[in-house]
């Protein structure tokens, strides 16, 4: 390809790219002006948690995410299929949505002793 085949597609990419950005920014801002003071603070909160957690511990995160007080999950010790089913079950109940992590996708650095 020549340069200027190249310089064409790498504009038309950033000029995509820009519209796809203004557009997340405006879907961002609208949502973040219709949330309360609590649900803003609440998005800071990550709530650690595993697939087997007692059904009263399930029903106390989906009614904490219905009132907005929990901005993201961090699932361990699950299969792909649990993490699935759990992350929608929770994010369902949600009206603003979930950050969610698994464990496994963090690495770890062992310190020397």
């Amino acid at each position: 390809m020549s340069k200027y085949n190249w310089l064409a597609f790498f504009l038309a990419l950033s000029f995509h790219s820009a519209a796809q950005d203004a557009k997340k920014n405006s879907w961002v801002d609208s949502v973040f002006l219709k949330m309360k003071t609590e649900e803003k603070i609440g998005q800071l909160f990550v709530v650690p948690l595993v697939t087997n957690t007692s059904k009263e511990d399930v029903q106390l995160l989906i009614d904490q995410c219905k009132e907005g007080k929990i901005g993201g999950l961090l699932i361990g010790k699950s299969g792909p299929v649990g993490y699935a089913s759990f992350a929608n079950r929770l994010q369902s109940s949600s009206k603003i949505p979930l950050l969610k992590r698994n464990t496994r996708m963090f690495w770890t650095v062992s310190l020397p002793r």
